[in-house]
């Protein structure tokens, strides 16, 4: 009797060993093939994609800005401005980093002299890192914004273009549009050589549109428009270069 309890243990015994190995065996089937993936994957994203994920990856980070170049000025033959470009500032806001959007519309909008409901949908636009709130104001503007001392609020130079001569040589002179493109006249006429070359700051920024202490950068600088010098003839112009001009002038 003791001798057949003690081999119906075994057996049960000797059973629940192949059961524990089968179970011990799939265990680890699982665990060989959760790795392989694991392995895979590291080796897609580390190797075969590694170009395009360094890409998206800099994508969200690099931010590149267009500054503006500044317009060359048109003189008479004997040096008297015609037309001219002035420095301003432009407000600009990072919707991102705005912490209330309808109280900041309602501060800014009587001193922009803006609709404050445009204003709060703008300051509102949380998927963009920057929005203009209001081109090339005066600089009592500009200064009275600086005193709100807003947080994501900020400034950036453009110039504005002026006329000494007001509507005298309109026709002639003709106009330029509010990103400084000329529009009619002479504006127009010699645009490209006006114009000058616009420049490009890239930045690093964390998610939330903050430039990152110590984080990449890189700055070519605008380079100036040429002036325009009319001779004694309305159709007959001479192009210098604006130090060129700029030193003749204060000779």
């Amino acid at each position: 009797m003791a001798a057949r309890r003690a081999k119906t243990e075994a057996g049960r015994a000797a059973t629940a060993g192949r059961m524990t190995g089968r179970r011990a065996m799939a265990l680890l089937i699982v665990l060989s093939l959760g790795l392989s993936v694991v392995i895979l994957r590291l080796t897609q994203v580390q190797a075969v994609s590694a170009d395009q994920y360094e890409k998206l990856g800099a994508g969200q980070r690099i931010r590149k800005i267009s500054l503006a170049a500044e317009r060359g000025a048109i003189f008479d033959r004997n040096g008297v401005d015609l037309a001219l470009s002035v420095n301003q500032q432009t407000v600009w806001a990072n919707p991102k980093v705005v912490p209330d959007p309808v109280g900041y519309a309602a501060k800014l909008a009587p001193i922009l002299g803006m609709d404050q409901k445009l204003l709060a949908d703008r300051l509102g636009q949380k998927s963009h890192a920057f929005v203009y709130l209001a081109r090339k104001v005066d600089d009592a503007t500009a200064d009275a914004v600086k005193q709100l001392n807003l947080e994501g609020v900020d400034f950036v130079p453009e110039s504005k273009r002026f006329y000494p001569s007001g509507t005298m040589a309109a026709p002639l002179l003709g106009n330029v549009g509010i990103d400084n493109d000329g529009l009619a006249g002479l504006e127009v006429q010699y645009d490209k050589k006006l114009a000058g070359k616009p420049g490009e700051l890239v930045v690093e920024q964390d998610p939330q549109g903050r430039r990152i202490p110590q984080g990449y950068s890189r700055l070519e600088p605008a380079v100036r428009g040429s002036d325009l010098i009319l001779s004694a003839q309305p159709d007959n112009v001479v192009f210098k270069w604006a130090w060129f001009c700029k030193t003749r002038l204060s000779a």
